[in-house]
């Protein structure tokens, strides 16, 4: 399809995912403290490129 990457967005609390994503070749490229449903999240950003 010609992409170069893929970027995700999470929040660090939610584990599980962060780990499929890095066990996946994804690697965290930012992070930020952020107010998300209500509640004081830190907020991810993962890529992968091709």
């Amino acid at each position: 399809m010609g992409y170069d990457g893929v970027t995700l967005w999470t929040h660090k609390s939610h584990a599980a995912a962060c780990a499929l994503y890095e066990k996946n070749g994804f690697a965290l490229e930012a992070e930020k403290p952020v107010t998300s449903f209500g509640s004081s999240q830190i907020e991810q950003t993962y890529k992968i490129t091709f």
